[in-house]
């Protein structure tokens, strides 16, 4: 045993050196299996990085997107290839200019070219002080300071498409009476006892009423359809009910709310009477209209609630448009159309009326009229059969023209805000 110390020691460094490779050769062989581990995962690593690079490179998806709500986008995914990235870019382009075209042709037709009654005061005067203008606004709706009282500008809007009341019942009353007393005193000077028969009781009380009928009958060859200045009414503030729209120029502190409310009811108006004209053009007088009589059309307020931009009191619809802060694109009219039309051709009504603008028929309810019973108060519908229909309208307006007249009050109430540099004049 000593003698292999004594030899170990002799040749220490040569021990040394065996025992470290002898331990370092299965260290070695680990270590670098690890290594080898590691290398070949960076390595497996970056490989997938660049197949993933190689791979988005070597496909691309090539989209259209969806015009209608109903409609799904179109979703290419191929190889590039420049043919086709043209084609998808003339495609992308011509889509964008067909919405862009589309846009303002229903921008227009709803639009239709209209300005303000009053120039310069909507969406406000230049001088805020001048409240002059909204008391000549007032005036041309309702004619009273110049005596007229008798809403001057509906009765032309009405006078435009040859409506017009029933026959006076006074006139025809002074005109019958006339005709009675002259075919009395007819009969008592052809008789011997100056008194009529009953034979010619009869026979005046026949021709009475044969001429009240030829009256009823004359003055419904004169118009197209029944229908006043009355007849048309707007929901008045504070709960008061509904009324003609017929502000008082002699009222002080009217705003440019007030004055653009009044704007707003007339142009839905104006689409109504425009309708009733369209279904009507094909008949000459009330016996061929479709629309013979209007009893009452009906439009409810635009007030909007400052916290969610709503309408207050508009009624919620099958179609779900709303006037909102969240709706950026239109605001939304309600109104109730009650007439005598014809029971046939009702039909044609509902179409003119979306053919004249955004307007939709929400609700129908149809009754039974008495066509004797509405004779006895002057109106003759010829011997086609009639109905009583009361229509919910909603009619929509598109906000990128309208917002131009909107007062600031209105626009803060409904989320409005305007581009930079928009010009409010021309919308």
């Amino acid at each position: 045993m000593k003698g292999v110390i004594a030899w170990i020691k002799a040749r220490l460094l040569i021990v040394i050196c065996c025992v470290l490779i002898v331990v370092f050769i299965p260290a070695g062989f680990i270590v670098s299996g690890m290594l080898n581990t590691k290398i070949q995962k960076r390595a497996e690593d970056s490989y997938k990085t660049e197949q993933r690079k190689l791979r988005a490179k070597a496909s691309v998806e090539y989209k259209l997107p969806a015009i209608f709500a109903d409609e799904e986008s179109i979703s290419d995914p191929r190889p590039p290839n420049a043919r086709v990235t043209s084609f998808y870019e003339r495609a992308r382009d011509e889509r964008s200019r067909q919405v862009s075209e589309v846009v303002q042709l229903a921008s227009e037709f709803n639009r239709k070219g209209r300005k303000p009654l009053v120039e310069g005061l909507l969406p406000a005067p230049e001088d805020e002080r001048d409240l002059r203008l909204a008391g000549e606004m007032a005036e041309l709706i309702s004619g009273r300071a110049a005596g007229d009282g008798q809403l001057p500008l509906m009765r032309q809007m009405l006078s435009s498409i040859n409506a017009g009341g029933a026959i006076a019942d006074e006139t025809l009353a002074d005109s019958l009476y006339d005709f009675k007393l002259q075919q009395e005193q007819k009969f008592k000077d052809a008789s011997s006892t100056g008194r009529l028969t009953p034979e010619q009781e009869a026979e005046l009380d026949a021709d009475l009423r044969k001429r009240r009928l030829g009256a009823y009958a004359s003055r419904a060859a004169d118009i197209s359809v029944y229908a006043t200045p009355l007849d048309f009414e707007v929901e008045l503030p504070g709960g008061q009910g509904f009324g003609p729209l017929e502000p008082d120029p002699r009222t002080r502190g009217y705003t440019q709310d007030d004055a653009f409310s009044w704007q707003f009811d007339l142009w839905v108006f104006e689409d109504i009477i425009d309708a009733i004209q369209r279904a009507n053009s094909g008949g000459l007088d009330v016996r061929d209209s479709i629309v013979k009589r209007v009893e009452s059309v009906r439009l409810f307020g635009f007030e909007p609630n400052a916290e969610d931009g709503s309408i207050y009191g508009a009624p919620v619809t099958h179609t779900g448009r709303a006037t909102s802060k969240t709706n950026q694109v239109y605001d939304v009219r309600h109104g109730r159309m009650t007439a005598v039309m014809s029971a046939q051709e009702l039909p044609r009504f509902i179409d003119a009326l979306g053919a004249t603008n955004f307007i939709s028929v929400t609700g129908v309810r149809l009754t039974r009229v008495d066509p004797w019973a509405d004779l006895q108060q002057g109106y003759y519908y010829g011997s086609e059969a009639v109905v009583r229909a009361e229509l919910d309208l909603e009619c929509v307006y598109l906000r990128d023209w309208i917002v131009s007249y909107m007062p600031e009050s209105v626009r803060t109430a409904l989320g409005v805000t305007l581009p930079v540099g928009e010009d409010e004049t021309d919308g």
